[in-house]
């Protein structure tokens, strides 16, 4: 199970503040409120400031999006027999207007094997 620095950060602060006193609240100093309130406001920000140094592009000289000859439209190339319906050539399959296969429109546009 994996979670985010800022999850177990949030999870250690909660932590910390749900558990039952470890001696009477007679004897508890403003230095020991202190020094727990300190670790929990470091573990927090030392989570969050990580989260801002993540590089997520990445680019590369050498790239070309299409071939010299170019784009290849056969994946593009895209038709409608009847309203509602659409058949792509690619998948050898057709549509109804819901999204839903057309088992119907396939077998009469693609029966003989185009």
């Amino acid at each position: 199970m994996k979670f985010s620095r800022t999850g177990l950060a949030c999870m250690l602060s909660f932590g910390l503040l749900a558990l039952p006193p470890l001696h009477s609240p007679s004897h508890a100093g403003k230095t020991a409120d202190a020094i727990a309130a300190g670790l929990v406001g470091a573990a927090i920000v030392a989570a969050a400031s990580r989260h801002h140094k993540h590089h997520k592009r990445m680019y590369y000289d050498s790239y070309e999006p299409y071939p010299d000859n170019g784009y290849d439209t056969y994946w593009n190339n895209v038709y409608s027999p009847a309203a509602g319906i659409t058949c792509y050539r690619a998948q050898v399959a057709c549509y109804k207007a819901n999204g839903h296969f057309s088992a119907k429109w396939t077998r009469m546009q693609f029966a003989d094997g185009e």
